[in-house]
C-alpha cells in the first residue's frame, strides 16, 4: 500500500496550499462549509487514494450546484483547475477532473467550467511569457511544466478543446516565444543534459505549435489574412522551425515534430488554391530556381515529406497542379522519398523514412479506395504494375524485406499489403490474379534461408489463397518446417505457418468441409515426421518446432492434439521413439489451457498422470536421455494454467524421481530451465497451500482434513528438497552440482522468505546449525559464481539465524578469512573476501557488532575498537555505522602494511599480494547502503584514504604491466633476489592469468614459484582490483558539492579519470587493461550524465588529445606500441560507446572521421619492424576495428563500413606489415560486423549473406570501389607462367562472396552485381591456384538464376573444342581450364544439386547448355597433358553427365571415352615406375594429378558397379586395386567394400569371400598405412556376428587374431582412429565366440583379459575422446555377453568390464555417457525379460541408479563372495581410509599436506567423477545383496558373508568413532582438499555401516549411540557437520 500511496500522492506546492487555505477563511464565513472541508481535507491528505475520493465528492457538490454563477460552483472549479494544473501528466485526480468537467460540459456550468479554464490557461501563459528570458534550469522545468499542463487539453479532453479554440491566438505566441528562446539555448549549452532537456522543452513547444495549428487551422487562417502581428508571429515561428531543421544537434524525434509544424505553418500562410503550387516549388523548383530545403539534410526533408502526409488532406494531395499537370501524392511526393531512401544510411533515419514510406502506401490506398468506379481512371494508371511507381515501390521493398532490423520489416510488410489492397481494387480480377501469381512465382523463387521471402509471402496468402499457394508450392509446408533449425528464420517461418494455416482453415470451413483429416495431414503430420525422426544431433530444430510451431497449430485447430497422440501411438507401435513428441504436444496444449486435468477418475486412475498420459510414460521421459524431453516434461509437471491449482501426491512422487537425477547435469541450458520451472512450481505451491487454507476456513473443515493433509505433503517436499540441496554442497561435489543446489535454495528461499510468523512454512525451521555451516562452506567454492549465489542466499536469511551470531564462530572465521586473503591464490583470497563480506554484512552491519582482523588499537585509524563501543553505548544510530566503517579502516590498514612492504621489494608480492584486501574491500563497499551512511564527512575521510592507497598500489605495480616484456620483468632492486623462490607458511597454487579458475580433483606436484611469474601475476591482479575498486566508486558515489552532499568531490573523479587514462594508453600486459577498461567503462558512463560541466566535457578533451597526438607527425612513445595497440583500442571504445545516442553521436562520428582520416595517411618511408607498431595508422586501424566489433555502439557504427571497408583494402596493399596486419584484422571485424559470424556448414548457404542490392543500397559508395579494385587486381590475372597477384584481389573476393543476386532485385545496374562478373570470370585465369579457387566461389552468388545457362555457355566458349578430325582448335592455357572448370563444378553444383528450389526450366536449360561438353571430352583423354584438369573434367562429367538423363547423347559419348579411359589408366598391367615412365613420351609433369585421376575414374567403376548390382570384381580389376601402391586408392577401395557389405546387413555373397580373406592378409600382413589400415578394420567389423561364417580356419584360430589385433590395438593408441576400428572389429569377433567357448577355452580367458586391459586402458579419463567413445561402443556391442558371465573363471573379467562401464558412465563427455547408459539400458531388458524388447534411451544418472539392482540380479546368487569382496575395494578405494573385513582399520595420513604446489599447474577436471556417487552406488549394492541373501536364506542357515557383514559393522562403528574423534579436533575452518579427505573417509564407514545394520538387522550398541548423539548432532563440527554424513549418521541410529 506504501508504494501506491507514493505513486498517486499529488504533491501540492507550499504556494499553492497557502493561497487556497486563504481562500478557505474567508469561505468559511459564508455558507460553503461542505465545499470548504472536502477541499481542507484534500489539502491536508497524505494519502493519493483519500484526494481521489475528495475529488470525487467536491465533483458531486459541482453537480448539486444551480447554475454557473452560483459561489459553490465557482469555487468548486477554481480548485479544480488549480488542482488540474498541478498534476503531472497522466495522473489519475487529473483524469478524474477531465471526466468531472466533461460531464458538467452542457449548461451553465459547463460554460462557467470554460471561462474558468482559459483563464488559467491565459495566466500560465502569462507566467511563461514572464520567464522566457531567464534561462536557469529551475526556470526551463516550470516552462517544461507548463508546456505540458498545456498539451494536456488536447488528450482526449472535449471541454479543454473548446478552451484551445478560444485562446488558440495566445497559445501560438506563447509557443513562438518559447522556441525561439529553446533554439538559442540549444546552440548555448554546453552540458550534454542540459542541452538535451532544452532540445525535449522545444520538442514539446513544437508539439503545442502544431496542435493549435492542426485544431484552429480555419480561424488562424482567417486571422492571417487581416492581421500583420499574425503574419510576423507565423513568420517568426518559420524561421525557428527552418532552424531546427537546418541544425543536427536537434534530435530526429524534434525534427519529426517540426516537419508536421512547418507543413502547418505553410497551409496557414499560403492561399488555398495556391497550396498544391506550393508543395511542387517546395519538392521540385523550376528550373533556374532553388528551393530552401535543397540545404537541408535527406532526413530533415524527409521530415516535410511526412508532414506533408500527416497534415495535408487527401484532397489537396490528390490534387493535381496547373501549369505542370503534376499528380502531388505520386509524381513529387514519392520520387523524393525514393531519392532519399536510396541516399539514407544511418538506422535510425532508415526506419523513420520505411515508416513515411508506409504513411504514403496508407495514403495512396485511401485515395485509391475513395474513388468511383469511373473517376480518375487516368490517375490510377500510374499505379498499375510495370509502372513507374510501382516498380520504384517494389525495388525499395525488395531492397528492404531483409534488413537486419525489425522495424524495417514489419514496415515492409505494412508496405506491401497496402500495395496489395491498392492493386486488388483498380486492377480486374484476371489482371489482378495475374499480378499476384507472377510476384508468387518471381517469391518463391528465392531460397528459403533468405528471411526476406517470408514477408511477401505472407502477404500474399489472404489474397492469394492458402489452397492455391499449396497447390503452386506443395513442399512449402516442410520446407518451412526444415529451416525452423535457424535461429535467424525460424520466427519468419512460424509467421508464415500461423498464416497459412490460419487462411486454409477458413477456406476449408468455408468450402463447408467437415472432415479436417485434410488439414492434420497438410499441418500435423509434417510436425509429427520431424519431432520423431529428425536426427538427435540436430536439437535447434526440434526445439524451435516446439517453441513455434505446436503452439500455432493448437490454437488454430485444438482437436489436432487428438489427432497427433493417434498418430504417434501408431508409431510407437511400428517401433519408433514417439515418447518425445508425445510429451511436447500435451506439455504446449496444457500450456495453452487445452487441455483439462482429471483429477479424480474411475478405473485405472493411478495408471495416468491427471487423466492425461500414462505414468509409466511420464517416468520414461522424466528418465529420457534428451535435455529438451526431460525439460518438457518437467514443465508438464510444474506449470498450470491456474498458478493455485493444488499439487497432487502423483506429482510430487515424480519430481522426488526427478531431481536427484538432474543436480548433476552438465547442460547450462538444461539446468536453467530446470531452475526456472522449479521456481515457479515453489510460488503456485505457495499460491496453492495459500488457497487450500482459505477454502478450509471457509468450509470450517476440521484438523486433520483434506487442507491439512495436503499441507503436510507439501512439507514433506520442500523438506525433501532441502535435504538435496545441501546432499550437494559437500567437500568434491562438482561444480554443477553445487550451482544448482544454490540456485535451487535461493528459489525456495524467494519464493517463502515473505512468509509470515505463524505461516504454514518458515525456511529457517528447516536450516538447522549443520545446513547454514555447510551454506557458508559453500563459499570456499572455487567457481566465483557459486560463492555469489551462496552469499545471496546468506543475505536472504535473518542474521540472527546464522552462526555467525555467535562470537567463537566469527572469530574462527576471521582468523580464516584474514589467512585467505593473503594468499597469492585467486580462489583462496577471493573466498577471504567472500567471508569478510559475509561477516560485514551479517555481523557488523546486521548485529552492530565489532570485528578485527590486527591489532584495533591503532593510532592511525580514526576508530578504535574502545571508540566503537562507546559510540555504540552513546548513541544508536551511529553505533549501526560505527562498527562497519571501522571495518573498512581495519581493512584499508592492513592494505597500507602490505603495500608498504611491497615497495621495499615487489619479489615480496607474493607473500603480500594485496588484490586480496583489496577485493574484500570492493564487495564489502558493494553492499553499502549509501542511504544509512549518516556520518558523510566520515565516510568521505575514508574514501579519500581508499583512492590515496589503490593509487599508490598501482604506482607500485605499474612498472610491471607497463613494461614492454612484462613475463619476465623484475626491478633492479630485485634482480639479487634468487631466482625461484618458496613462499613462506602458505601454499601457492594455479595463479594463472585467468580469474575463471577451476575445481582441481587431483593433486598438484611438488615444486617451486618463479619469482618473475609470480611478481607479473600479483601485479596485474592489484592492477585489475584497483580498476575494478575505482570505477566502483565514481558509478556508485555521488559527487559532494555546494548543492548535494556526496562521497566524491570533483578533484577525485578527474584524479581517477587520468589513473585509466594512463592505465589504458600504457600498460602493455593485457590482462591489467582489459580490466582497466571494465573500471573505466562505469568511470565514462557517469562522466557523460555529470551535471558538473567540467566533468562531462572530460571525455571529448581526452578524445581531442589522443586524436591530436595520432595526427601529429611523432607519436608520443608513451602510447603501448604493440600489434594490437594494447590498451588504446579498448580507452577510445570506452569513451565512444557511453557517450549518450541523445546527443546524435556526437563524438563517435567526429572521432571514427579521425580516426578514418589518419588510417589513411601515406606512409612517408617504410620504418622498421619494430617502429612500425608506433605508426599512427596503426593505431588507427586497431582502434577502428574494436569500434567496429564494439555491440554498444549498435547501428550507429553502420554509416562508417563504407569507409572502413575502403581504408581496410587500401592498407591491406601498403607496403608496411604492421600497416597490412591491422587492415587485415579490421577487414575481418567488418565482414563479421555486416554478414555475422559464419554458422553454415553448406558452402553456398544463404546464412551470413544479403543480396547485392541489399548491401549496395546500405553502402553505395562501395560499388564503384570495388569494381575499380577488381578491375586493378584483375588486370595481371594471367595463366601465363608470372605470377603477379594484386594485395586487394583477395579481400574482394572474398566479400563478392558473401553476396547474392535475388529474383525480386531491380534493374539499377548502379547497384547489382553484374558489374562484377566479367571481373570475377578473368580470374579464373590466374596463374595462382588460390586465386582461381576464390574466383570460383565468388562467382556463384554473383550470377542470378535466370543468367545461370548463359553464363555456362559463356565459360564453355572458353574451353577449345576439337574438329572434325579430333584435334583441338586453339591454344590450351591450363590455368584458364583449370579456372574455367572450377567455376563449372561449383555454378553448377549449386544450382543443381544443392539448390532444391531451382526451378525446372532453369535446370533444363542448364543441361542444354552442357551439350557443348560433346565437342570438348579431349579433356579427359591424354590430349590434355594435365592430370589435374582431367580429374576435374571426369568428376564434372560423372556428376553432372553420366548420371543424367537429360543431356542426351552426350551421355552415351561421354560413356564411351570413360569407358576407353578406365582400360588405359586403370589397367592392372599399366604401373608407373621409373621404367614406364623413362619409356613414355609423357612429360614429368604427367605426374602431378595422377593420383586424382585414377581416383576420379576409379569412383567411376566403383558407381557403376553398385548400380548395376553386380558381381564384384568380374574383370579382375578390384583385386589389382586392393594392392595399388597408392594408398588413397586402396582405401576408397575399402571403403567402397564396407559401404556394400553395410547396405547388405553384413551378408557377403560367394563371390566376395575372397575379399574377406584378401582384408584379412592385408590387415596383418601387408597393410602399412594406418588410413587404409582403419579402413579395412571397419569393413570388417560391418560383417558383425557373421564374420566366421566366411572363414575357413578352426575356431581357435580365430581366438588367436583376436589376440594379434588386441596387441596391435594396445600399440596404437597413439591413433585414436586406428585402435578406435580395431575396438570395434574385437568386439564383433568376441559376440561370435560361442558360450562352449566362454566356458571351456583357457585361450579365451587371456583374450578377454586382453580385451579387458585395452577396454580399461581407452577409458581412462586421460584418453582422448575417440578412445572413449570406442571403449563405450565396444562394451556396448558385448555387453549382454561379457557383462552377463555370472559364473566360472570369467567373473573377475566380467566385474573388471562392469568398473570400466561404471567409469564410462561417469565420464565428463555425454556422448560417452550416454553410449555407457544405452549398454546398462539393453542389460536391463535382458535382465528383465519383459514384454518389451527394445532398448531405451535412458539418462545416464538413471542408468547408474539401475545398476545395484542389476549387480545383485546378475551376481547375487551365484558368486555373492566375489561381488561383496568387490564393492569394499570400491567403497575403500573412494577415499584415504583402508578398511579389510580382517584387518583392524587404520587411517593413513595424506601425503600432500603442507608441501607446495606448482604453478600454473591445473588437476583434470570431472564433473561426474564424483566419489560420494561411487561410494552411496557401492553401499546401496551391498545393502540390496545382503538383503538378498536374507531373503534367499530365510529358512536355510545364514550366508557366510551375513555372519561376516556382522562383524564388520561393529568394525565400522568403531572406526567412524575414531574417525570422528579425530575430527572433532581440527579447525572449524580447514582446507577444502582436506576436508574433502575426510569427509570421504567418514562418509565411506558410515555408509557401509549403514547398508549392513539395514540388511543385516544387527542394532549399533546404546553406547555408541549415546556417543553420537552426544558429540556429533548436537554440534557443528568441520566434515561431521557436513548433511550428508549427518543424515547418514541418523539414518544409521534411527534419530533426528
Amino acid at each position: 500500500m506504501s508504494r501506491r500511496r507514493a505513486a498517486t500522492l499529488l504533491q501540492l506546492g507550499d504556494e499553492l496550499k497557502s493561497r487556497w487555505q486563504t481562500k478557505l477563511l474567508a469561505l468559511e464565513e459564508g455558507s460553503e462549509t461542505e465545499l470548504c472541508s472536502r477541499i481542507k481535507a484534500f489539502l491536508g491528505s497524505d494519502d493519493g487514494s483519500k484526494q481521489l475520493s475528495n475529488t470525487k465528492e467536491i465533483g458531486l457538490i459541482l453537480r448539486q450546484a444551480s447554475n454557473g454563477e452560483d459561489a459553490t460552483a465557482a469555487v468548486a472549479l477554481s480548485f479544480l483547475s488549480d488542482m488540474y494544473e498541478a498534476c503531472s501528466s497522466r495522473h489519475p485526480i487529473r483524469r478524474a477532473i477531465v471526466h468531472l468537467i466533461d460531464d458538467i460540459q452542457s449548461g451553465s456550468i459547463g460554460s462557467t467550467a470554460v471561462q474558468v479554464l482559459k483563464q488559467s490557461i491565459r495566466e500560465r501563459i502569462e507566467v511563461g511569457l514572464g520567464m522566457v528570458d531567464d534561462a536557469m534550469p529551475a526556470v526551463l522545468g516550470k516552462i517544461e511544466h507548463i508546456l505540458d499542463y498545456l498539451l494536456s487539453f488536447s488528450e482526449n479532453f472535449a471541454t479543454g478543446d473548446v478552451c484551445i479554440q478560444d485562446t488558440s491566438i495566445e497559445l501560438l505566441q506563447f509557443a513562438n516565444s518559447v522556441v525561439s528562446m529553446q533554439v538559442d539555448r540549444v546552440k548555448q549549452e554546453t552540458v550534454l543534459i542540459q542541452q538535451q532537456k532544452a532540445i525535449e522543452g522545444c520538442m514539446l513547444t513544437v508539439k503545442l505549435a502544431t496542435l493549435v495549428m492542426q485544431r484552429c487551422y480555419e480561424k488562424l487562417k482567417t486571422v492571417f489574412s487581416t492581421d500583420d502581428t499574425m503574419q510576423s508571429l507565423m513568420a517568426d515561428l518559420e524561421h525557428s522551425l527552418s532552424t531546427i531543421l537546418n541544425d543536427s544537434v536537434f534530435v530526429k524525434d524534434c525534427q519529426s515534430c517540426t516537419g508536421l509544424a512547418i507543413v502547418s505553418v505553410y497551409r496557414i500562410t499560403t492561399p488555398s488554391g495556391e497550396f498544391p503550387k506550393k508543395i511542387v516549388d517546395l519538392l521540385r523548383p523550376p528550373s533556374g530556381q532553388s528551393s530552401w530545403i535543397e540545404n537541408l539534410t535527406d532526413f530533415s526533408v524527409h521530415c516535410i515529406l511526412r508532414g506533408l502526409l500527416a497534415v495535408v488532406p487527401l484532397e489537396v494531395l490528390s490534387a493535381k497542379t496547373l501549369g505542370n499537370n503534376m499528380f502531388i501524392l505520386l509524381d513529387v511526393i514519392f520520387p523524393k522519398l525514393l531519392v532519399i531512401t536510396g541516399r539514407c544510411v544511418e538506422a535510425g533515419s532508415r526506419q523513420a523514412l520505411a515508416h513515411t514510406v508506409c504513411l504514403w502506401s496508407s495514403v495512396v490506398k485511401s485515395y485509391v479506395a475513395g474513388l468511383s468506379d469511373k473517376e480518375g481512371q487516368g490517375d490510377v494508371a500510374a499505379l498499375h504494375p510495370g509502372s513507374v511507381v510501382v516498380s520504384g515501390l517494389l525495388e525499395y521493398l525488395w531492397a528492404n524485406w531483409d534488413d537486419h532490423m525489425d522495424g524495417i520489416r514489419y514496415q515492409m510488410r505494412l508496405i506491401f499489403d497496402n500495395l496489395l489492397a491498392t492493386e486488388r481494387i483498380i486492377l480486374s480480377s484476371d489482371d489482378c490474379q495475374g499480378f499476384l501469381t507472377g510476384l508468387l512465382d518471381r517469391i518463391s523463387t528465392e531460397d528459403w534461408q533468405v528471411r526476406g521471402k517470408y514477408g511477401p509471402l505472407y502477404c500474399l496468402v489472404p489474397h492469394f489463397g492458402a489452397t492455391r499457394i499449396l497447390g503452386r508450392i506443395p513442399s512449402i509446408h516442410r520446407q518451412l518446417l526444415q529451416v525452423m533449425g535457424d535461429r535467424n528464420v525460424a520466427p519468419h517461418a512460424k509467421d508464415l505457418i500461423e498464416k497459412l494455416a490460419e487462411v486454409h482453415m477458413t477456406e476449408l470451413d468455408q468450402s463447408g468441409c467437415d472432415d479436417l483429416s485434410v488439414w492434420n495431414t497438410t499441418w500435423v503430420d509434417p510436425v509429427i515426421d520431424v519431432l520423431c525422426f529428425c536426427e538427435t544431433s540436430d536439437r535447434t530444430l526440434r526445439l524451435h518446432v516446439v517453441e513455434f510451431c505446436l503452439p500455432v497449430l493448437l490454437k488454430c485447430n485444438p482437436s489436432c492434439l487428438s489427432h497427433a497422440l493417434r498418430e504417434l501411438d501408431l508409431k510407437r507401435i511400428s517401433g519408433h521413439d514417439s515418447l518425445p513428441a508425445m510429451i511436447s504436444f500435451v506439455r504446449v496444449a496444457r500450456a495453452h489451457g487445452l487441455v483439462v486435468d482429471q483429477h479424480e477418475q474411475v478405473g485405472d486412475a493411478e495408471n495416468f498422470w491427471h487423466g492425461i498420459v500414462p505414468v509409466e510414460k511420464l517416468k520414461s521421459a522424466l528418465r529420457h536421455a534428451d535435455d529438451q524431453v526431460r525439460t518438457d516434461a518437467l514443465a508438464l509437471i510444474c506449470q498450470s494454467h491456474k498458478t493455485t491449482q493444488a499439487v497432487s501426491s502423483i506429482d510430487f512422487e515424480l519430481l522426488r524421481m526427478f531431481l536427484p537425477l538432474n543436480m548433476n547435469s552438465q547442460s547450462s541450458a538444461f539446468r536453467a530451465l530446470m531452475l526456472s520451472t522449479m521456481k515457479k512450481f515453489f510460488t503456485r505451491l505457495r499460491d496453492s497451500a495459500h488457497t487450500l487454507q482459505k477454502m478450509a476456513r471457509k468450509a470450517k473443515e476440521p484438523a486433520g482434513g483434506t487442507c491439512d493433509k495436503s499441507i503436510t505433503a507439501y512439507k514433506a517436499f520442500l523438506s525433501f528438497v532441502v535435504d538435496l540441496v545441501f546432499d550437494g554442497l559437500h567437500p568434491g561435489s562438482s561444480f554443477q552440482r553445487a550451482s544448482t543446489s544454490l540456485h535451487l535454495l535461493n528459489s525456495l528461499i524467494e519464493a517463502f522468505q515473505s512468509a509470515a510468523v505463524g505461516d504454514w512454512f518458515q525456511v529457517a525451521e528447516y536450516l538447522p546449525p549443520r545446513y547454514l555451516h555447510a551454506l557458508i562452506l559453500s563459499l570456499e567454492d572455487s567457481y566465483d559464481v557459486n560463492r555469489q549465489t551462496a552469499i545471496s542466499a546468506l543475505h536472504c536469511l535473518s542474521p540472527y539465524l546464522l552462526p555467525t551470531a555467535r562470537k567463537e564462530y566469527v572469530d574462527a572465521m576471521t582468523a580464516h578469512a584474514a589467512s585467505l586473503i593473503y594468499s597469492p591464490r585467486t580462489i583462496d583470497s577471493s573466498t577471504g573476501a567472500c567471508y569478510l563480506r559475509l561477516l560485514a554484512g551479517s555481523y557488523v552491519t546486521g548485529l552492530s557488532q565489532m570485528i578485527s582482523l590486527g591489532d584495533s588499537n591503532r593510532a592511525d585509524v580514526p576508530y578504535s575498537a574502545e571508540d566503537c563501543k562507546a559510540v555504540e553505548m552513546s548513541d544508536s544510530s551511529s553505533s549501526r555505522r560505527g562498527p562497519l566503517l571501522c571495518f573498512m579502516w581495519d581493512m584499508l590498514h592492513q592494505l597500507q602494511l602490505q603495500r608498504d612492504s611491497v615497495k621495499c621489494s615487489l619479489s615480496l608480492l607474493a607473500n603480500n599480494p594485496m588484490y586480496g584486501t583489496l577485493l574484500a574491500l570492493r564487495l564489502v563497499m558493494a553492499d553499502l547502503q549509501l542511504s544509512n551512511l549518516l556520518d558523510q564527512a566520515a565516510w568521505r575521510e575514508f574514501v579519500q584514504s581508499l583512492i590515496d592507497v589503490s593509487l599508490s598500489i598501482a604506482e607500485t605495480v605499474g612498472p610491471v604491466v607497463t613494461h614492454s616484456s612484462p613475463e619476465g620483468y623484475l626491478t633492479e632492486d630485485d634482480q639479487g633476489v634468487e631466482e625461484f623462490i618458496v613462499p613462506m607458511d602458505r601454499t601457492v597454487v594455479e595463479l594463472g592469468v585467468s580469474d575463471n579458475s577451476n575445481q582441481t580433483n587431483g593433486r598438484e606436484q611438488t615444486g617451486f614459484t618463479p619469482t618473475s611469474q609470480l611478481v607479473l601475476v600479483c601485479s596485474w591482479r592489484c592492477m585489475k582490483e584497483v580498476s575494478l575498486l575505482l570505477g566502483d566508486l565514481v558509478e556508485r558515489f555521488s559527487l559532494h558539492t555546494v548543492e548535494s552532499s556526496g562521497l566524491l568531490t570533483v578533484d577525485q573523479v578527474k584524479t581517477i579519470g587520468d589513473f585509466f587514462t594512463k592505465q589504458l594508453t600504457e600498460c602493455r600486459h593485457r590482462g591489467a587493461f582489459e580490466v582497466a577498461y571494465v573500471g573505466f567503462f562505469k568511470h565514462c558512463s557517469t562522466l557523460w550524465k555529470s551535471r558538473d560541466s567540467n566533468l562531462q566535457r572530460l571525455p571529448g578533451t581526452w578524445m581531442n588529445e589522443l586524436l591530436d597526438m595520432l595526427q601529429s607527425a611523432t607519436v608520443s612513445q608513451s602510447l603501448s606500441f604493440t600489434r594490437r595497440s594494447a590498451g588504446l583500442p579498448f580507452f577510445i571504445q570506452t569513451v565512444l560507446s557511453t557517450e549518450p545516442s541523445v546527443s546524435g553521436r556526437t563524438w563517435l562520428h567526429r572521432v571514427v572521421a579521425g580516426l578514418l582520416s589518419i588510417a589513411s595517411m601515406p606512409l612517408c618511408q617504410t620504418p622498421d619492424e619494430e617502429s612500425s607498431l608506433g605508426l599512427p595508422q596503426v593505431h588507427a586501424l586497431n582502434t577502428l576495428r574494436a569500434l567496429f566489433r564494439e555491440t554498444r555502439l549498435g547501428d550507429h557504427i553502420m554509416p562508417f563500413v563504407s569507409d572502413g571497408v575502403i581504408a581496410a583494402i587500401t592498407g591491406i596493399s601498403s607496403d608496411c606489415w604492421a600497416v597490412r596486419n591491422s587492415s587485415t584484422l579490421l577487414y575481418s571485424a567488418l565482414i563479421a560486423r555486416v554478414f555475422g559470424a559464419k554458422r553454415a556448414k553448406q558452402q553456398h548457404a544463404r546464412h551470413n549473406c544479403m543480396t547485392g542490392r541489399q548491401f549496395f543500397s546500405m553502402f553505395p559508395s562501395l560499388h564503384p570501389f570495388l569494381v575499380d579494385e577488381l578491375r586493378k587486381a584483375t588486370d595481371g590475372c594471367s595463366s601465363s607462367g608470372m605470377v603477379s597477384l594484386h594485395p586487394s584481389l583477395y579481400p574482394v573476393l572474398l566479400l563478392l562472396s558473401k553476396l547474392y543476386p535475388t529474383a525480386m532485385e531491380g534493374a539499377d545496374t548502379s547497384l547489382n552485381l553484374n558489374s562484377f562478373i566479367s571481373f570475377v570470370l578473368r580470374c579464373g585465369s590466374s596463374s595462382v591456384m588460390k586465386t582461381r579457387i576464390m574466383a570460383a566461389r565468388a562467382i556463384v552468388p554473383l550470377i542470378s538464376l535466370a543468367n545461370v545457362p548463359a553464363v555456362v555457355t559463356q565459360l564453355l566458349d572458353k574451353i577449345p573444342s576439337t574438329d572434325s578430325d579430333g584435334c583441338v582448335v586453339g591454344c590450351v592455357e591450363q590455368n584458364q581450364l583449370h579456372g574455367v572448370l572450377l567455376q563449372l563444378d561449383l555454378i553448377l553444383r549449386c544450382h543443381v544439386t544443392e539448390n532444391s528450389s531451382t526451378p525446372s526450366h532453369v535446370i533444363e536449360d542448364l543441361y542444354a547448355s552442357l551439350q557443348g561438353l560433346e565437342s570438348r571430352l579431349w579433356i579427359a583423354t591424354r590430349l590434355n597433358r594435365c592430370n589435374v584438369t582431367r580429374a576435374l573434367f571426369i568428376n564434372l562429367l560423372r556428376e553432372f553427365v553420366l548420371k543424367q538423363e537429360r543431356v542426351g547423347n552426350l551421355r552415351f559419348v561421354a560413356r564411351k571415352v570413360i569407358d576407353k579411359l578406365i582400360v588405359d589408366e586403370l589397367n592392372p598391367m599399366r604401373s608407373l615406375d621409373s621404367q614406364h615412365i623413362a619409356s613414355s613420351l609423357c612429360l614429368p609433369y604427367d605426374l602431378v594429378g595422377n593420383v586424382d585421376l585414377q581416383l576420379a575414374l576409379l569412383q567411376i567403376v566403383l558407381d557403376d558397379d553398385d548400380d548395376d548390382d553386380m558381381c564384384m570384381d568380374s574383370d579382375g580389376l578390384l583385386r589389382s586395386l586392393l594392392h595399388h601402391e597408392e594408398s588413397s586408392m586402396r582405401k576408397m577401395v575399402i571403403a567402397y567394400v564396407a559401404g556394400r557389405w553395410s547396405r547388405q546387413k553384413g551378408i557377403v555373397s560367394d563371390c566376395e569371400t575372397w575379399i574377406v580373406s584378401c582384408l584379412y592378409k592385408m590387415a596383418l600382413e601387408t597393410e602399412t598405412d594406418a588410413q587404409c589400415l582403419q579402413a579395412i578394420y571397419q569393413a570388417l567389423a560391418v560383417l558383425g556376428h557373421s564374420v566366421t561364417l566366411v572363414l575357413a580356419d578352426v575356431k581357435m584360430e580365430v581366438v588367436n587374431l583376436i589376440a594379434t589385433v588386441i596387441n596391435r590395438a594396445l600399440e596404437a593408441t597413439n591413433r585414436p582412429e586406428l585402435c578406435q576400428a580395431m575396438m570395434s572389429f574385437t568386439s564383433c569377433f568376441i559376440c561370435s565366440i560361442s558360450e562352449e567357448q566362454f566356458a571351456a577355452e583357457e585361450k579365451v580367458n587371456e583374450l578377454l583379459e586382453r580385451w579387458i586391459l585395452l577396454i580399461q586402458y581407452c577409458s581412462a579419463d586421460e584418453r582422448v575422446l575417440e578412445l572413449r567413445i570406442a571403449a563405450a561402443q565396444s562394451i556396448q556391442t558385448v555387453g549382454t555377453r561379457i557383462l552377463l558371465i555370472n559364473r566360472g573363471s570369467l567373473v573377475e573379467l566380467s566385474l573388471s568390464a562392469w568398473i570400466q562401464l561404471l567409469r564410462l558412465l561417469q565420464d565428463d563427455d555425454v556422448d560417452v555417457r550416454q553410449a555407457a547408459a544405452t549398454c546398462v539400458s539393453a542389460v536391463d531388458t535382458h535382465v528383465s525379460q519383459g514384454s518389451d524388447t527394445s532398448v531405451q534411451q535412458i539418462q545416464p544418472t538413471w542408468a547408474l541408479q539401475l545398476v545395484p539392482h542389476l549387480l545383485v540380479s546378475i551376481y547375487g546368487t551365484s558368486c555373492p563372495d566375489q561381488l561383496f569382496e568387490w564393492l569394499l575395494a570400491i567403497v575403500w578405494g573412494t577415499g584415504q581410509l583402508k578398511l579389510d573385513p580382517t584387518d583392524k582399520p587404520t587411517e593413513t595420513t595424506s601425503g600432500h599436506e603442507g608441501t607446495p604446489r606448482e604453478l600454473f599447474v591445473k588437476g583434470d577436471i570431472n564433473p561426474y567423477a564424483e566419489a560420494a556417487v561411487k561410494i552411496d552406488l557401492a553401499s546401496d549394492t551391498l545393502r540390496i545383496l545382503l538383503l538378498h541373501l536374507m531373503a534367499a536364506t530365510k529358512e536355510a542357515s545364514p550366508h557366510a558373508i551375513i555372519s561376516k557383514s556382522q562383524s564388520l559393522l561393529a568394525k565400522c562403528l568403531r572406526s567412524m568413532v575414531e574417525l570422528i574423534e579425530a575430527e572433532r579436533s581440527r579447525s572449524l575452518f580447514c582446507s577444502p582438499w582436506d576436508c574433502r579427505e575426510r569427509f570421504l573417509d567418514i562418509y565411506a564407514v558410515v555408509r557401509v555401516a549403514h547398508a549392513l545394520k539395514e540388511a543385516g538387522q544387527v542394532e549399533p550398541t546404546a553406547e555408541s549411540r549415546k556417543w553420537c548423539c552426544k558429540h556429533m548432532l548436537d554440534q557443528v563440527g568441520s566434515s561431521v557437520c557436513l548433511p550428508k554424513v549427518t543424515r547418514a549418521i541418523q539414518l544409521l541410529y534411527d534419530c533426528q
